[in-house]
């Protein structure tokens, strides 16, 4: 009797496995057709392109080849990849470039972590240069606009002052600032958030972390998701995020792990850097770009 009921609640979770597989799989398809290029001029390329010495992911998406070429910088660890969807109305203005880093996405899944140990914003900064040549080259246009999210603010901006010639405009979003002056103010604003939800798991996040600065990468980690956890704005687009990542097309549930294992995963270099970054007052061509760049 045991044994039929066992094989009875097996069946019935195998087979809601599979129909949630099959859905999904509908879902990719629907996502592929939203996001398909038809115009004549139009542009849609994903491959491993030689950069820094290792195969490096890049995503290139337009209706027009002869539009301004928009490169974007993500944030630490976060593929805008599976993304791809917001960006769509971007796409009839600009040639999209999605560009996974060290560590981060495809990227990761070919080369894995290896000297991350080593790695430094200048090393971004020079692959992010060796990108925007490669753009120039490939798709015909003088320079590049660079556009930095977060820990991508601080890539951009050390490209933008190394080699100013290479791009039209930097724009900065989440820009990162001196984290050390907004890192306190940061927190006592989730503390804040976490006491006026009035939920006590929302409250033992700030108690577990304490007060910054965090000298662990982990901690700021988890202070991060405790603090994005007390956000409303945060908490929707967490929701949609979580649909674009499960229904991008060619991605698989492999790519999804290591998707989210990325996010949790900060250099110990990048980490100490970031901590201690102040952000250029302006961008000059004839001052000297900052040390380690």
């Amino acid at each position: 009797m045991l044994t039929t009921v066992a094989a009875s609640v097996a069946g019935v979770v195998v087979l809601a496995a599979a129909s949630l597989l099959a859905y999904r799989a509908a879902s990719q398809r629907r996502t592929a057709r939203s996001l398909a290029i038809r115009t004549p001029n139009g542009i849609d390329e994903s491959r491993y392109v030689p950069i820094g010495g290792i195969g490096q992911w890049i995503q290139i998406r337009g209706e027009d080849r002869a539009n301004p070429v928009l490169l974007f910088l993500h944030g630490a660890g976060m593929s805008m990849i599976p993304f791809t969807p917001v960006f769509r109305s971007w796409e009839k203005h600009f040639t999209v470039v999605q560009w996974d880093r060290r560590g981060v996405g495809r990227t990761l899944t070919r080369d894995g972590r290896a000297g991350s140990d080593e790695w430094t914003f200048g090393l971004l900064a020079s692959d992010g240069i060796e990108v925007a040549e490669y753009l120039r080259h490939h798709l015909g246009q003088d320079t590049v606009i660079v556009l930095g999210h977060s820990q991508g603010t601080i890539v951009g901006s050390i490209m933008a002052r190394q080699r100013p010639d290479l791009f039209r405009a930097y724009v900065g979003t989440g820009q990162i600032v001196d984290l050390a002056r907004s890192e306190p103010a940061s927190y006592q604003l989730a503390v804040a958030r976490a006491q006026a939800s009035g939920r006590r798991k929302a409250v033992r996040g700030p108690a577990r972390a304490g007060a910054p600065p965090y000298p662990e990468p982990r901690t700021w980690i988890g202070k991060q998701r405790w603090s994005f956890d007390t956000d409303p704005e945060l908490q929707a687009w967490s929701k949609r995020a979580l649909r674009m990542v499960l229904t991008a097309p060619g991605t698989s549930l492999a790519d999804i792990y290591r998707f989210n294992s990325a996010i949790m995963f900060y250099p110990r270099p990048l980490y100490d850097e970031t901590m201690s970054w102040t952000a250029p007052p302006r961008f000059d061509r004839t001052e000297t770009p900052p040390a380690g760049a």
